[in-house]
């Protein structure tokens, strides 16, 4: 590689004119061997109306991003990355929602709420 070659440099110009913004509690994956394919949307637990049943979930779609893998992995990584630096500044965040209820009992004890998400 030439000194021309090292010292080139790439402007990258963002256009988010036409970027619209969605909430998601909830997504679905599913992979072909050209695609990952990432469906997100809304959950949402209703009591339930019927006799035996104690809630109904309703999931529902709404917004859905087809990707390769290659940019699906690059994706990966920056995600682990943030999550990593989340948690280090405001501890673990606990997938099982029954301890994440658990601490949130503990802490309530002493009037002061420190529950993580």
């Amino acid at each position: 590689m030439s000194k021309k070659d090292e010292s080139q440099q790439i402007r990258l110009n963002v256009n988010a004119d036409q970027m619209k913004t969605s909430y998601a509690n909830a997504f679905q994956t599913h992979s072909t061997p050209e695609e990952l394919l990432v469906s997100f949307g809304i959950n949402q637990t209703l009591p339930s109306q019927e006799e035996g049943v104690t809630a109904d979930m309703i999931l529902q779609f709404t917004d859905r991003i087809i990707m390769n893998h290659y940019t699906a992995k690059r994706l990966t990584l920056s995600l682990q990355q943030s999550v990593r630096e989340h948690e280090e500044r405001f501890g673990v965040i606990e997938l099982d929602v029954s301890k994440r209820l658990l601490q949130t009992e503990v802490t309530e004890g002493d009037g002061k709420s420190k529950a993580k998400q």
